[in-house]
């Protein structure tokens, strides 16, 4: 019997149903001579150090870098986890043969391999590599199952990653606890993109802004009027005014230089993961850990390719499909009058076997989804592929551009008018066809400037031209933006550089903090972790963030630069490059280094779980807390709990302080057992030292009855 191994159940239904094992077991699928059964995710894991070294782990055992890190199977509360395990490795041990399904790429490679390794099975195995989960794409999977020794860098290269991540995150954050006396998580990877943030953030707000003036004159034509900008700024306004008055005493301008020239934009290339993160937080203020989820759900309903990829670019052989894929779009969307000049041009930029690496770009499959069944967010993550997927394949937008240079005599520098004309739309006809943009719109130079040249100047002649009037525009310089998803994103691709030269970033490729596939999930754990915190579009530093990269000032762990020589050491390793045990001495080395350091490393200034009150059911120790409660200092002796969840409700700090010193925190946000919202003031009863509540006048019908607070 062969045995396939899927991630998700999701994904082990779709392969069962496609290679006919329909009847449905305990954790398997079974028929035509397969078993299809799947993990959860990251079924097998490494152990922690407590459990590596059977007992609490102490501040002088650490750094500790044992050499060989045993695995583990994951725990849950209901043990589904360890029996799914068992399942797949009788499986394995019963199988006749062995085929890995889990998803493409390294994290999928390294979750069937730790399974594999863990069950001790020794049987030769081979892998579906697909990019899609529609039942073409897996049949045409299993009829070109590639031997799995092929794929050993891979797990290599994700291997060494998470031992990394172990040696460091384990050492430096359990240091940092046991340093400050209370929880606190820092990492290879976590830290130096919280110190990218708390960096932006002091550039922003230490950013002294200046006004700037520069000189715009309005010249008559019989053409029409026309604007030209001088071509230089003042920071002294008295120097602005005279030059404006040299010009309205001259009254006259000349016309030098007349430069016409058809300007033409690129059509965009296809999305990676990163490219569609970053566009979705622009347009629909979606975080990098949504948008994946999003993709993913479409990514199993067999609606796009494989997410968690890093190329822009198709394979060369994709050809015949790509375009019969261009000619459904166009029947099923209804969009045939757009759609044929593309099968007529036929574009082969996106199409470029050196830049596709383990998979290829983001693009939809031939399972369209009908877009009224899906929910607003994922109908806007999957129309916006769509989009980019026509957009590749269109041709360029052209302008027509002209730029009148303008000079005053006795002035050396030039005022400038510039406009276009559009003269093919290119790729731009479908960058609304399905939805509408919703982001932000920018207000750098840049695009003043591009708003600017969208405006048809009359024709004019060289020669000279009255002046109008002319006037003065004020501006400021403006700080450096506060990061969002988007920015963080750029930020941690290229180690911490503002590059938008997309030359400059592809040399910076596998350079970067983090990998593609875990950018966003980086970003959420510090989100979670309360380091940066989320206003709007915006990501913030918190306090403990702030305090966090304070007390590590100047440590190798807060350098992206030296991250990124990490991720692109075992990079190196997954080619076939490189030198594994002096990587896993290095990352040794590194670990130890930084550990001691950490160790040595000042306290931070404060406590987040410390609260500005004492206990108030022994009013002597200090009053502590948690995510979920508040908590007496005196764990053993007073054990006095109060839970922040009151029945919907969050209890602040702010709403504590109420409650402890009036007795009464009014118009909480409750909701009844069937999930109906309604407000009623809150009452500290000072006998029990809980929570009770007090019927608002106005909200007859809901009880009036007193409820103590008890965790949910």
């Amino acid at each position: 019997m062969k045995v396939v191994l899927a991630e998700k159940p999701s994904v082990a239904k779709s392969i069962a149903e496609t290679i006919g094992a329909r009847e449905r077991k305990n954790g398997y699928f079974e028929g035509n001579g397969f078993q299809v059964t799947w993990a959860f995710g990251h079924l097998v894991m490494l152990c922690s150090p407590e459990e590596v070294l059977g007992r609490k782990i102490e501040n002088d055992d650490l750094p500790f870098l044992p050499q060989d890190i045993p695995l583990k199977v994951k725990k849950d509360s209901e043990g589904t986890a360890k029996k799914q395990y068992e399942i797949i490795k009788k499986l394995f041990n019963d199988s006749t043969e062995i085929i890995c399904a889990t998803d493409a790429g390294r994290e999928g490679e390294l979750i069937f391999r730790l399974i594999y390794e863990h069950a001790k099975c020794s049987k030769p195995f081979k892998r579906l590599w697909i990019s899609s989960v529609n039942s073409d794409v897996i049949k045409n999977g299993f009829k070109n199952l590639i031997d799995g020794k092929e794929k050993d860098g891979l797990y290599l290269g994700g291997k060494l990653r998470q031992m990394a991540d172990w040696y460091l995150g384990f050492n430096s954050s359990i240091a940092m606890t046991k340093n400050n006396g209370f929880l606190l998580r820092i990492g290879r990877v976590k830290t130096p993109t919280l110190f990218l943030v708390v960096k932006r953030f002091l550039e922003n707000k230490g950013f002294k802004s200046q006004k700037f003036f520069i000189p715009k004159v309005t010249i008559n034509s019989e053409g029409g009027e026309v604007t030209a900008n001088y071509q230089d700024k003042y920071f002294d306004p008295s120097e602005a005014q005279k030059l404006l008055d040299k010009i309205l005493s001259v009254n006259d301008i000349t016309l030098r230089d007349i430069d016409k020239k058809e300007k033409s934009s690129a059509t965009p290339a296809l999305f990676n993961l990163a490219e569609l993160q970053k566009k979705c937080n622009r347009d629909f203020g979606y975080t990098a850990d949504e948008t994946l989820n999003y993709l993913q759900v479409l990514y199993e309903a067999g609606n796009v390719t494989y997410p968690r990829t890093d190329s822009r670019y198709l394979n060369d052989e994709m050809k015949d499909e790509v375009f019969k894929l261009i000619e459904d779009i166009g029947g099923f969307f209804n969009c045939q009058d757009l759609t044929v000049p593309l099968l007529l041009n036929k574009n082969l930029k996106p199409f470029n076997n050196e830049k596709v690496t383990d998979h290829h770009a983001i693009i939809p499959t031939i399972n369209m989804p009908i877009l009224a069944q899906l929910d607003e967010k994922k109908k806007n993550v999957y129309l916006t592929i769509l989009s980019s997927f026509l957009q590749a394949f269109s041709t360029k937008e052209v302008k027509n551009v002209t730029t009148y240079t303008f000079f005053v005599n006795g002035i050396e520098i030039p005022f400038l008018a510039k406009g276009s004309v559009v003269v093919n739309k290119g790729f731009t006809v479908f960058k609304d066809l399905f939805l509408e943009k919703k982001g932000t719109k920018n207000t750098d130079d840049n695009d003043n400037e591009d708003e600017e040249q969208e405006r048809q100047l009359p024709e004019l002649q060289e020669g000279t031209y009255k002046i109008k009037n002319a006037i003065i525009t004020e501006s400021q310089t403006t700080a450096p933006p506060l990061l969002n998803d988007a920015s963080l994103i750029t930020l941690m691709e290229t180690c911490g550089k503002d590059i938008e030269d997309e030359e400059l970033k592809e040399a910076l490729k596998g350079k970067g903090i983090g990998t593609s596939a875990t950018r966003g999930g980086i970003i959420k754990e510090l989100v979670d972790g309360e380091y940066i915190e989320r206003k709007g579009k915006t990501l913030l530093p918190t306090k403990l963030g702030f305090e966090v990269i304070k007390s590590l000032n100047g440590q190798k762990i807060l350098s992206a630069e030296l991250t990124g020589e990490w991720e692109s050491a075992i990079t190196d390793i997954e080619n076939g490059k490189g030198n594994v045990n002096s990587f896993k001495e290095n990352i040794k080395k590194f670990a130890y280094e930084i550990t001691n350091q950490i160790k040595n490393s000042p306290k931070l200034a404060f406590n987040p779980n410390e609260t500005t009150h004492s206990c108030p059911k022994c009013k002597k120790s200090k009053l502590l807390q948690n995510k979920f409660y508040y908590h007496c200092e005196d764990d053993q002796g007073c054990q006095y709990k109060l839970y922040k969840n009151f029945r919907g409700q969050n209890i602040t700090e702010k709403r504590l302080a109420e409650l402890l010193t009036k007795g009464k925190s009014p118009n909480a946000k409750c909701k009844t057992k069937d999930n109906k919202s309604y407000t009623i003031d809150l009452i500290f009863n000072r006998e029990t030292n809980q929570i009770e509540t007090q019927q608002k006048q106005s909200n007859p019908g809901v009880g009036n009855s007193k409820f103590k607070s008890k965790k949910n």
